[in-house]
């Protein structure tokens, strides 16, 4: 990790000595007998955007129906019945230690990791029954576990299951979302699980790649649409003289939060709506967006170079770079 204004060694010494503290970790990474699995991927995604879509759950039986993953999400959304979600909020202060987990503003939401729409849609719909949702309905009676998803401000992100939403969890999903520019951001996550071995990373390349490339392009069209009205928000406050408030209600004034899964989304947006006019260069670079009435590189929107895998990732990735070349020569 870089720490501005220090050399690494200047850092190092400046950590061990308490002076600077590294980012927060995920607290699996560290433990015995956990494996963890790494992929990064560039994309022409704004970084806030990338996030909400990441920390939203119903988005996913809809935006990834292709994949089996998408049965997943709805253990993390809620019904706003038997199931609401409850959120939790903490500012970490500074740690006694090199041990403890860093600071800064953390959010999380948790909720009873049981299906909902597929639920609804067998009780609702009456949709058949398979062979797996009857032994699934025979296990209703076992305690639910909770699924909980973790927003470390300014760019981690980290979800798993457990049985009562603070214990270790078996298997953890992190991401931590970097922003390269108004409307860019590398996107580096990893897959942590407790298991014996760890499979090759190539393999898990390719199906996140496939996943990711679900409704990446649909995101684009969010991208410009929420960058557009943050411009102009600028603009706005730079005319009443109002340009120090720190505050431009993008997401307030445009989404249309009615899911009860999305209480976590409204606080993040409310976070982002507070803070970006804080990262540097953002307001300029989007006023000058804003003036040219460009949001995006026309040539940039297309489908071929918005889901350009290779530049996004394997031109990136030693791994999938070395897999290819060994493919190319047999």
């Amino acid at each position: 990790w870089i720490q501005p204004f220090l050399t690494p060694l200047e850092a190092l010494a400046a950590t061990e000595e308490g002076k600077i503290f590294p980012p927060h970790r995920i607290p699996e990474i560290d433990l015995p007998g956990y494996q963890t699995i790494m992929a990064v991927r560039d994309f022409p995604i704004d970084w806030t955007v990338l996030m909400e879509n990441i920390m939203d759950p119903d988005h996913g039986f809809f935006a990834h129906s292709s994949s089996s993953a998408a049965y997943g999400f709805d253990l993390y959304a809620a019904d706003g019945k038997e199931n609401t979600m409850k959120i939790e909020e903490k500012v970490m202060k500074a740690p006694k230690s090199k041990e403890d987990l860093g600071k800064g503003w953390t959010i999380t939401s948790s909720v009873n990791a049981v299906e909902k729409l597929k639920k609804y849609n067998r009780e609702v719909r009456a949709s058949h029954n398979t062979k797996t949702d009857n032994k699934k309905l025979e296990q209703l009676d076992v305690p639910a576990k909770k699924s909980t998803t973790t927003f470390v401000a300014p760019s981690l992100i980290h979800m798993g299951r457990s049985q009562d939403g603070s214990t270790t969890r078996s298997f953890v999903t992190g991401f931590w979302i970097c922003p390269v520019g108004a409307g860019r951001s590398r996107f580096m996550s990893a897959g942590i699980s407790k298991a014996p071995f760890s499979v090759p990373r190539w393999i898990l390349h390719v199906s996140l790649n496939n996943f990711l490339d679900q409704d990446t392009f649909l995101l684009c069209g969010q991208h410009k649409a929420v960058l557009q009205k943050e411009a102009e928000g600028y603009l706005d406050m730079e005319s009443s003289g109002d340009e120090h408030s720190y505050v431009n209600n993008v997401r307030k004034s445009t989404y249309v939060y009615r899911s009860p899964s999305e209480r976590l989304g409204m606080r993040i947006g409310q976070f982002f709506d507070a803070t970006l006019y804080r990262a540097p260069n953002r307001k300029e670079t989007m006023l000058a967006r804003l003036k040219n009435k460009i949001y995006h590189e026309p040539s940039e929107m297309t489908r071929q170079n918005v889901l350009d895998r290779y530049e996004q990732h394997t031109k990136i990735c030693p791994d999938s770079k070395g897999t290819v070349k060994n493919c190319e020569s047999i």
